[in-house]
């Protein structure tokens, strides 16, 4: 199996540093999911992924907002495998609130950076503009809430055990959802992106503490630790 070829450092440029993850579970209350997938073109597969982790054919970059009352959140990611399950390694995020950042980056690994997110669109078409991450989505229409299905990811940090790659697994209680076709994108290390997929879910989001970890040089069913 194809495996990635790039240092962690390399890979994701901002790795957190934790002394340990968080341990208990954290409601984000309801918000608006906006996702939008795209295939990404001219790029090694190899040189976007630490040796643990497996390219995907074709690799695809997944843009996440969520607009929520206790936590808004924009971030990028690029598809991949941890042995034969897919994920997602998150590559940037962004959020406008110091103190919320600092609870997910410490807690959750999330490689936060400060920057003011805005939301701006109708029902049939909505944009999304972050500090180095915007995209669209367009054609918006209803379809079934239960069809949702979102990538869990990996997160780089650094433990005091060493680099690791931490498993991320938002709980997403879906409520009602609508699927549309992504727009305009702007992501300065990803020139060529063509449309694939695009949804907005409206629902509960909550965080659940970290399960697993998985060393950054080996595959993960020789390097995975219980946390």
């Amino acid at each position: 199996m194809l495996a990635g070829a790039a240092s962690a450092a390399s890979a994701v440029a901002d790795i957190p540093t934790l002394t340990s993850t968080a341990k208990e579970r954290w409601d984000l209350d309801e918000m608006d999911i906006f996702q939008a997938v795209y295939e990404v073109g001219g790029v090694d597969r190899t040189a976007l992924l630490p040796p643990a982790l497996h390219p995907t054919d074709p690799t695809l970059l997944i843009l996440t907002a969520w607009i929520g009352l206790k936590v808004t959140l924009v971030q990028a990611r690029i598809s991949c495998r941890s042995g034969v399950r897919a994920r997602a390694l998150l590559l940037d995020s962004v959020c406008p609130d110091q103190a919320v950042g600092d609870r997910l980056r410490l807690g959750w690994g999330f490689n936060v950076r400060p920057g003011e997110v805005a939301l701006t669109g109708s029902r049939d078409t909505v944009s999304i503009k972050a500090p180095g991450i915007e995209f669209a989505i367009d054609r918006l229409e209803d379809f079934d809430a239960d069809g949702v299905q979102l990538t869990a990811s990996m997160h780089l940090v650094t433990l005091p055990a060493g680099e690791r790659l931490i498993q991320i697994e938002p709980e997403v209680q879906a409520e009602s959802a609508r699927r549309g076709r992504p727009g305009a994108v702007r992501v300065a290390r990803f020139p060529k992106l063509h449309a694939v997929s695009a949804a907005i879910i409206h629902g509960r989001v909550t965080l659940v503490a970290p399960r697993f970890a998985t060393r950054v040089d080996l595959p993960a069913f020789r390097g995975t630790e219980k946390l």
